[in-house]
């Protein structure tokens, strides 16, 4: 794999009580205790959930051992947590699709004024997303190539059937969870880079989000939160965190920028086709078709 492939993991992590299995608002005292990891530890949107992210990876291997570390030091916060709360447990739970019957916990928003100004779902889910750095000359292309296969990924890594205890007839509730969010789901065709910085410009003069400079260089906030992002390809669909997810990740893009490094592509399709996809795969996963 060249090294401009680098790979970046990022998880969520619900902070469950193990006794009553309700999320807790316990963002507060893990970034204080997380404080030896920098930047790499981060609040969500809601106090019951941690994000954790690698630094840049030259391949999987050095991300998987980024990913272990990380995973080590959230269980011993969280056991010095036990211990710092005489005995109440607060344990964190990787990539998953669970959503709490308490809404406070749920409701409950950081104060980070990187999410201040968000209006979104009160529930709260976690998930793996992996970012694969490409050259920013070719990241457009590469956009407009991956959005043919964010179902099938979909479809791989669903694993939230359940709302507030109760089967709701679809494998990625979390996925029609996020479309209530503004500007998210599967992005348009781009035909060049200035065609999508004249999109980013329309939304920042008509006020829909602050800066756009923050989804032009990559900032860890984009407020253009679609299925595939750039100038970074990002794929924000709940996944398994397993290695071979990451690898098939890593491996499109690869792919695809061969591909359009030597003038050739893939076939377009439109949103409409892909939207439909993605229902199937939200629907049944890998029984879908």
């Amino acid at each position: 794999m060249p090294q401009r492939f680098t790979l970046g993991i990022e998880e969520e992590f619900q902070l469950v009580d193990p006794v009553t299995r309700e999320l807790k608002s316990h963002i507060e005292e893990m970034m204080a205790a997380g404080a030896h990891l920098g930047d790499q530890i981060k609040p969500e949107l809601h106090q019951s959930v941690v994000e954790v992210g690698t630094p840049v990876c030259a391949d999987i291997h050095e991300a998987r051992q980024a990913v272990t570390h990380l995973r080590r030091s959230l269980i011993e916060m969280a056991e010095d947590s036990r211990r710092a709360h005489r005995g109440r447990r607060h344990a964190s739970r990787s990539a998953t699709g669970r959503t709490s019957r308490s809404r406070t916990a749920c409701a409950t928003r950081t104060s980070s004024t990187r999410w201040r100004t968000w209006r979104g779902p009160t529930s709260s889910s976690a998930c793996t997303f992996t970012w694969v750095s490409t050259a920013t000359r070719c990241s457009i292309q590469v956009m407009n190539g991956v959005r043919a296969f964010l179902p099938h990924l979909l479809a791989l890594s669903v694993n939230s059937p359940f709302w507030c205890g109760r089967k709701t007839g679809v494998k990625s509730v979390r996925s029609t969870i996020f479309k209530r969010f503004p500007r998210t789901q599967i992005p348009d065709f781009y035909y060049s880079w200035d065609d999508y910085a004249k999109y980013v410009d329309l939304l920042v003069r008509t006020n829909s989000i602050d800066d756009g400079r923050e989804d032009l260089v990559g900032h860890p906030a984009p407020r253009v939160l679609q299925d595939a992002r750039v100038p970074h390809l990002r794929h924000p669909l709940p996944g398994r965190g397993d290695d071979r997810h990451r690898r098939l990740v890593q491996a499109l893009v690869a792919k695809l920028h061969g591909l359009f490094e030597r003038n050739l592509g893939i076939r377009g399709y439109s949103r409409a086709i892909l939207m439909e996809n993605k229902f199937r795969a939200l629907k049944r996963g890998l029984d879908g078709r």
